[in-house]
């Protein structure tokens, strides 16, 4: 989960380059008590409303009856695509768009065919925690963005799929471009407990590289987090979940584990640059949640040098009393007459980064691999999606002729 993890892959649009929030290949049982795992089903026929990108996947909500030009650009907007939030804005808030567009297509070999354009994410807005089944809550509440879906062509043509509601307990799946290549696969098959075996299951399970498949399960829980038996894997961030021809949700990721949370209100916090002391009582009580991992995850965190070198400089900088804690990392800046905002500079990012880490960890380092039988979904009950509705009905009412794209986006900023 968190920060974009950057591959040496240059432009090969076959190879992702995705934020990692991270879920699981879901063990299921058959009738005689068995585990086994559910391969994909591979889709060979193009869905013209699933959208393929380097950052993961997307679907159209709403197709433009006439498309029309966006002036000062060469570009046609042809609908409105949702996607998950963290697979194309960037920053531990995830509130910074990656790019104001991005190359995607129908499938991994027409990357040029359209481009995605992010208008709005609702990671700033959402107020209200998303609670799982198991008590945790989502790392990150807000996750949907909405795109703008755009082609230098006027003649492309593209479907739309309906957003819809469902029960609990009915059919699911999630349709999506995942990847068979994943820097830790332990964290996909957390029971597997190797590298070597997890990476041929995840190969076994999603086939080809990028190609469309199908992910079936069920719906065990829908309230604003929608919980599915469909097993995951890196690049199907934004899929859609479907029932019934309906989308129901945008995917976002595994389990919600402990700590996950917090690391991400740390990260926030950092971000700000206010609330040091609530920042640091919020890092030690990481301890609390070592019980639930192999190793100490977060003991490692707190006792990292870096991270209390950080935390020193930045009590002494804005002159609060520095924790005994970080007694020595206080006399070391001191004695050495170091430059205190410098030192807060350098290493910030590095905490950032360690406090991703930590998150990306998580479900691989979970004792009761048992308990990570579900992946997670932003549900079309959640106040994003009423949103959604309300800003795409409103802009229906705006007139088109010799619209900017400066107009759209001050449109949705709103």
């Amino acid at each position: 989960m968190g920060d974009i993890l950057y591959f040496p892959w240059g432009s090969n649009p076959y190879k992702l380059i995705e934020n990692s929030i991270g879920c699981v290949i879901i063990r299921k049982r058959d009738e005689s008590g068995i585990l086994f795992e559910e391969p994909t089903t591979i889709i060979q026929e193009e869905k013209k409303f699933m959208i393929f990108s380097k950052r993961g996947t997307a679907f159209i909500i709403e197709k433009f009856s006439k498309p029309f030009q966006i002036k000062n650009k060469n570009w046609y907007a042809l609908g409105f695509a949702v996607t998950a939030a963290h697979t194309i804005y960037n920053s531990s808030s995830y509130t910074i768009k990656i790019s104001t567009s991005i190359k995607c297509g129908f499938n991994k070999r027409d990357l040029d065919t359209m481009r995605l354009c992010p208008l709005k994410s609702w990671c700033n807005e959402s107020s209200r925690e998303l609670r799982a089944s198991n008590g945790n809550l989502y790392y990150l509440p807000g996750d949907v963005a909405l795109c703008l879906v755009v082609s230098k062509n006027v003649v492309v043509e593209i479907s739309e799929i309906p957003l819809g509601k469902c029960n609990r307990d009915i059919e699911c799946s999630i349709l999506g471009f995942p990847s068979t290549k994943v820097p830790n696969p332990v964290a996909i098959c957390p029971y597997l407990r190797n590298e070597k075996d997890a990476k041929e299951k995840i190969k076994s399970i999603f086939h080809k590289n990028r190609d469309l498949v199908e992910s079936k399960g069920y719906v065990l829980y829908n309230e604003d987090l929608l919980e599915i038996s469909c097993s995951g894997t890196l690049g199907l961030s934004g899929s859609p979940v479907i029932a019934n021809g309906y989308a129901i949700g945008v995917f976002v990721g595994g389990p919600p584990l402990p700590g996950q949370r917090e690391i991400f209100k740390i990260s926030e916090i950092i971000e700000s640059k206010k609330n040091i002391e609530e920042a640091w009582n919020l890092l030690l009580s990481l301890q609390t949640f070592n019980s639930y991992y192999i190793n100490s995850l977060f003991q490692d965190l707190i006792e990292n040098d870096d991270v209390r070198t950080y935390f020193a400089s930045w009590f002494l900088l804005y002159n609060y009393k520095v924790p005994n804690i970080l007694n020595e990392e206080e006399l070391f800046l001191i004695t050495n007459c170091l430059d205190l905002s410098k030192e807060l500079l350098n290493s910030e990012q590095v905490v950032l980064n360690l406090l991703d880490f930590c998150v990306h960890e998580c479900l691989g380092e979970y004792k009761n691999v048992n308990e990570l039988n579900f992946n997670v979904a932003i549900s079309t009950n959640n106040i994003a999606f009423e949103n959604i509705t309300a800003l795409l009905n409103e802009f229906k009412l705006v007139s088109k002729e010799f619209i900017t794209y400066n107009d759209i986006k001050l449109f949705f900023s709103h």
